[in-house]
């Protein structure tokens, strides 16, 4: 769209509806807020990767100012507009040449009657981590250094992640009764989105819709059922049919006192696949479960909790709305993406996946996306991962707690069975971190915060195709208050990871067709530091420097180092 008549049709949308709220209700409210951002980056690669290369680029300047215009109508409860007006323009640029206009973001939300919510347009949904769920990064752990959070917000933010839900376009309803029969209340939220759209010919629309019953009965007594079908539409010439449809039920019940909450839940249930493929007249159905119960302690005058949860989930569970990734790890980064005379791709790195917004998936795959087992082995489709069964336990402390907060988790699963061989893998795994604000403990008027954190896998299995793979994940950080609102932040991002590993090859229909071994030894580690300048609670700025590091010991010629120098400026109204 042309950017000026862009411009001129928003300035007389904001006019009309500024000039018309008093006269549509006295109880309309419009409200603009939005984000601007402004980010430069320098780049430089170096090392064994690229020594000798004259054609592929080892330098580069990058970045991007976006202005976002969050534009907010409420006419009494009945009916509330949404919309995200964005406005970015690539660096080196000029006089608004490739500058993009778009809508990020349009959503209706109301009440119809005294109790029934719909939300419409942009929509975020989620259930439980074994239905709708969208599974965090494995690399991402809440004790990041500050330096790295900031990267990982705006990755957030460009992606649409709102905790683990996932942001689709659709229609979505809630429905709340209160006092039923001896129960305090019943929810129900049912929604409905067009996850692909049809050509007509080979292509149908696919459809993702469901729902969960929530029902209180008293404060100690709890339960749900959730029911997700995600299939295509039929279409006379289409080639294929895809179908999946996952039910589960779960349940808390505790008890607590001045000193002690213990609860007991947990979720059980099934999921059931098909595939029918038209131009070869083949078809494939398959089913399986899963069940997770669940104890949960709370120590309240220590603010301790301590929990312990025993998982099986089938080799055939089957749940894409839980079990996408959230990074591509096929994705071949947008900085320096080739190498050796641009012959061959660099591959992303640790570095690229927690800094590059492309590398991220916006969308829910039907099939199991491959991983990379040095960024995680046990879960890498999070919660949801099949042919995961075993025990977890974990200590935390309680989120009251303003000035230490920490946490430790262990994991001790196995394969429910064997990828092809009858010997099953082994995963254990420790995960954990500790936040202390010396400054808070201190009583100073101002920030100095120490996070640690670590992550280390351990995978094997006997036989003839044994498996021995073990990786680290270290994060460490700082931010000293240096000066009024002016901070010295800084942390290191350390892995090494050693060993085999058979990657699976799957159809499009989930189903293993094969296994690729994949030998791994090497590390990479990520070193940054820099100034924050919070100017106030709505802008700050920030600059830093990082050094990245890539070395694989048994792979001459491919270690190198990747250095940025990073900008950034946000504002938030």
């Amino acid at each position: 769209m042309n950017k000026n008549v862009f411009l001129l049709a928003f300035v007389i949308w904001a006019t009309s509806i500024t000039a018309n709220a008093q006269v549509l209700n006295k109880n309309t409210t419009f409200k603009v807020g939005g984000l601007g951002r402004s980010v430069l980056t320098s780049d430089k690669l170096s090392g064994d990767l690229v020594e000798g290369d004259t054609i592929s680029p080892k330098k580069g300047l990058g970045g991007y100012t976006l202005f976002d215009l969050n534009m907010d109508l409420t006419i009494n409860k009945i009916f509330n507009a949404n919309t995200i007006l964005r406005m970015k323009n690539p660096y080196g640029t000029f006089y608004g040449q490739d500058t993009k206009f778009e809508f990020r973001q349009l959503q209706f939300r109301g009440q119809i009657g005294r109790k029934l919510k719909y939300e419409l347009g942009d929509i975020y949904i989620g259930l439980t981590p074994f239905t709708v769920f969208n599974a965090n990064e494995p690399l991402d752990n809440r004790f990041e250094a500050d330096v790295f959070k900031a990267r990982r917000d705006i990755l957030n933010y460009e992606n649409f992640y709102v905790g683990n839900k996932w942001r689709l376009q659709g229609l979505q309803l809630f429905y709340n009764v209160d006092s039923v029969l001896v129960f305090q209340k019943i929810g129900i939220n049912v929604f409905g989105v067009r996850t692909n759209a049809t050509n007509e010919t080979t292509i149908p629309d696919r459809i993702l819709f469901g729902g969960r019953l929530d029902v209180l009965q008293s404060a100690r007594f709890k339960f749900g059922v959730n029911a997700v079908s995600f299939s295509d539409l039929a279409v006379a010439s289409s080639a294929s049919k895809f179908g999946n449809d996952v039910f589960s039920s779960d349940l808390e019940f505790n008890l607590q006192n001045d000193a002690l909450l213990f609860a007991i839940g947990g979720e059980a249930g099934t999921s059931s696949s098909s595939y029918n493929d038209k131009l070869t007249g083949t078809s494939n159905s398959y089913s399986d479960y899963f069940y997770k119960p669940e104890i949960k302690l709370a120590f309240k005058p220590a603010k301790i909790g301590l929990t312990a949860s025993y998982r099986n989930v089938g080799a055939q569970f089957n749940s894409p709305t839980a079990q996408t990734q959230r990074v591509n790890s096929s994705y071949n980064p947008s900085i320096f993406p080739t190498v050796n005379s641009a012959t061959t791709n660099r591959g992303a790195m640790i570095f690229d996946r927690t800094t590059q917004e492309q590398s991220y998936n916006r969308n829910i795959s039907q099939t199991m996306q491959g991983f990379l087992p040095q960024y995680g082995n046990i879960t890498p489709y999070g919660p949801a991962t099949a042919n995961r069964a075993g025990l977890s336990v974990g200590l935390a402390t309680d989120t009251s707690l303003k000035n230490i907060s920490a946490e430790v988790n262990f994991d001790m699963l196995s394969e429910v069975q064997g990828e092809g061989t009858t010997e099953l893998r082994k995963f254990t795994g420790i995960r954990g971190g500790v936040l202390v604000n010396i400054g808070g403990l201190a009583k100073l008027n101002r920030v100095i915060d120490i996070s640690a954190g670590v992550k280390s896998e351990n995978t094997i299995r006997g036989g003839a195709a044994e498996v021995d793979f073990r990786s680290t994940v270290i994060d460490a950080g700082l931010a000293i208050e240096t000066l009024k609102r002016v901070d010295l932040i800084g942390g290191v991002k350390l892995l090494t990871a050693k060993g085999n590993e058979y990657l699976t090859t799957r159809d499009i229909n989930n189903l293993a067709t094969g296994f690729t071994p994949y030998l791994y030894d090497g590390s990479e580690n990520i070193y940054s530091a820099g100034l924050r300048f919070r100017f106030a609670e709505f802008a700050q700025a920030s600059v830093v420097y990082n050094t990245s590091q890539l070395k694989r010991n048994t792979v001459t010629g491919t270690n190198y180092n990747f250095d940025q120098l990073f900008f950034n400026f946000t504002l938030k109204f």
